[in-house]
């Protein structure tokens, strides 16, 4: 009697989860996408919309196939990196142009200056230097608003790259890895719009106000501390992706594992129980988990590169402003505007920690995308 009800238990089992394989075959052979692949396309601005080749998110494997393969390809990346790089190049223009106008300015006066002397000297002097720094405080107002734009789109993108994740680990029986993957990447989620959002201004802020100080001449320098501050803050973020790294990477291998060793367990008892039957079955799951694994390497090669193209822009127009600061300040040094030099060459040095803030957040949704490809599905 307990026999009985235990293959038909394992019948009943097998029969519903062979109805929810989301990897199905239609009557004309063609194997469809998730579902909810398809919706990515309403969460990219439209800028990326137009670089992306048609039939990315068809729900035939075949053309979204062919499509993320065209995405690999060399010429549609340098296409995407000089598209980013021309987005930012027009506003690094108008940046140096209004930074060089400036410290020529400055120059001139700073001669002016000297002949003068006494309090209107430093007057004028005061009024150079604030009129530098508040053209670098509205550039860095806009870099801020760069960054949390780019934390937005990333996070609506990696919202519906969850669920997309999730049926994909369900498909090939890793239920263990699909919950531990997608607890991991949400919590990450809520850390980098709680920097983007809280950390980032005030940090800004701090090291502007700090740069101002030491480019007026205080009696007290700065700098360290502002290095100091700088530090603490790409620091805390690379620790934090340091360790959810560390702990996706082990859960994602001991969860497969446990995932693996289950569906091992249940297809040698259908096997066993259902000897013709079974076996056919057992037999043709290694044929679902080829076409799970492929559906696995469309959607994370796709999700990467989608990240990529996110993360493009934002990335090349902090280092463009790192490099037009940079540029501008050795000039400054060769015209002997000290002040004003090493005010643009603290500004530099906050946006390239700013991009690399940027470049950690992104390391852990590459990582929990690769994981995707690469974990062994569990019903092979």
């Amino acid at each position: 009697m307990k026999h009985r009800l235990l293959v038909l238990f394992l019948s009943i089992f097998l029969g519903l989860w062979l109805l929810l394989l989301p990897v199905s075959a239609e009557e004309e052979g063609i194997v469809t996408m998730p579902s909810t692949f398809g919706e990515l396309a309403d969460v990219l601005p439209s800028e990326i919309l137009e670089l992306l080749p048609e039939g990315l998110f068809s729900e035939v494997l075949s053309e979204s196939l062919e499509a993320t393969r065209s995405m690999t390809d060399w010429q549609f990346l340098l296409d995407a990196l000089l598209s980013a790089l021309g987005l930012g190049f027009s506003d690094t223009v108008g940046l140096i142009s209004t930074l060089l106008g400036m410290i020529l300015v400055a120059a001139v006066l700073h001669t002016v200056q000297k002949s003068v002397g006494g309090r209107s000297g430093e007057i004028l002097d005061f009024c150079i230097r604030l009129g530098v720094y508040a053209a670098i405080s509205l550039q860095t107002v806009g870099m801020v608003e760069t960054i949390k734009l780019y934390f937005a789109r990333v996070g609506c993108l990696m919202r519906t790259m969850i669920p997309v994740m999730g049926a994909l680990y369900a498909m090939g029986g890793n239920l263990g890895e699909a919950a531990a993957n997608s607890e991991l990447t949400l919590v990450f989620l809520s850390v980098c719009e709680y920097v983007s959002a809280t950390v980032t201004p005030p940090v800004c802020a701090l090291c502007m106000a700090f740069a101002l100080m030491d480019a007026f001449g205080t009696s007290v320098s700065l700098a360290p501390l502002a290095a100091r501050i700088k530090g603490c803050y790409t620091g805390i973020l690379g620790l934090v992706t340091f360790l959810m790294s560390l702990a996706l990477s082990a859960q994602s291998v001991i969860t497969s594992r446990a995932d693996t060793l289950g569906m091992k367990g249940i297809k040698y008892a259908v096997g066993q129980m259902l000897p013709v039957v079974g076996g056919a079955v057992a037999g043709s799951l290694g044929t679902v988990a080829d076409g799970i694994s492929a559906l696995r390497g469309i959607c994370g090669v796709s999700g990467i590169i989608l990240l990529l193209l996110l993360l493009m822009p934002a990335l090349i127009r902090l280092l463009l402003g790192r490099l037009s600061l940079s540029l501008v300040s050795t000039v400054a040094s060769v015209l002997g505007c000290d002040g004003e030099a090493k005010l643009l060459s603290e500004m530099a040095s906050l946006y390239g920690y700013l991009a690399a803030a940027v470049a950690i957040c992104s390391v852990l949704f590459v990582l929990a995308l690769t994981l995707l490809i690469h974990s062994g599905v569990a019903l092979g």
